[in-house]
């Protein structure tokens, strides 16, 4: 789902996503143009739980390095 760097509403984002879990049986969450900094942690988390579950795996894409603190992340 395409964040637009944590502009776009999550709601929206959240439809989409399930949307595609619906249509497509998958079973995690890829997270497009989110930002790199650690204080977007929690919206993706808060995102990638209702879109997918909590088991599920996450994949962001911030379209650089994120720094290896953010999100657990393993740089």
């Amino acid at each position: 789902m395409d964040t637009d760097y944590g502009m776009r509403d999550a709601e929206v984002i959240t439809e989409e996503a399930l949307r595609h879990r619906e249509w497509y049986g998958v079973d995690g969450c890829f997270l497009d143009q989110t930002t790199a900094g650690a204080t977007a942690c929690r919206p993706r988390g808060a995102w990638c739980v209702r879109c997918a579950g909590r088991a599920s795996p996450v994949v962001i894409n911030p379209g650089c390095t994120p720094p290896p603190a953010t999100c657990g992340s393993r740089t």
